[in-house]
């Protein structure tokens, strides 16, 4: 079978801290449109710098691990929200990564190895879904203004989200999608 790329390009609505909006845009790319549990089956998530110095989470820690989510539509009308799990931290602190004009970062997302859920669950069976990726970090107001959620002042924050991609979750995808348990 030959090497599928489908992308998708984000929808900006974001805000820094002190300036105003843009500067980040994402796409999605699939090696092929069914994603399994086989251990190569995964999606590139992309994020694309359109100005020098914007900074962002690595996904290794805390902050960035939950940036990346995807809602899901099935059958048109049923929506769904995939998001990481909680884990352990073993090693977990603020680190960032700075994506420069023209630049861009890419996070290979293995969206059915365990690390992920779905809420509610899906059908369990191989399902046909619209998904939209969607990139959020938060600004420090209200709530979350402890810094031990936001802890550095210069990151780029706002929502950034996909147009919708059609694809394939097989039934052992679903499967670990809606386990409660990794």
């Amino acid at each position: 079978m030959g090497l599928l790329i489908l992308a998708v390009v984000c929808l900006v609505s974001a805000q820094t801290a002190d300036k105003p909006a843009a500067g980040l845009h994402c796409e999605l790319r699939l090696n092929n449109e069914v994603l399994t549990t086989h251990p190569q089956s995964h999606l590139h998530f992309l994020l694309f710098s359109e100005q020098d110095g914007l900074k962002v989470y690595e996904d290794w820690n805390m902050w960035g691990y939950f940036a990346r989510t995807f809602d899901l539509t099935v059958s048109g009308t049923k929506t769904y929200q995939i998001t990481r799990r909680e884990r352990v931290w073993d090693k977990n602190f603020p680190k960032t990564v700075t994506i420069n004009r023209g630049g861009v970062l890419v996070t290979d997302i293995y969206l059915c190895d365990g690390t992920w859920r779905v809420s509610p669950k899906l059908p369990v069976q191989g399902v046909y879904v619209r998904m939209i990726g969607r990139y959020t970090l938060r600004p420090r107001t209200g709530i979350s203004a402890d810094p031990s959620w936001y802890p550095l002042e210069d990151v780029w924050v706002g929502t950034i989200n996909s147009t919708p991609v059609e694809l394939y979750l097989s039934k052992g995808c679903v499967l670990r999608l809606n386990s409660d348990r990794p």
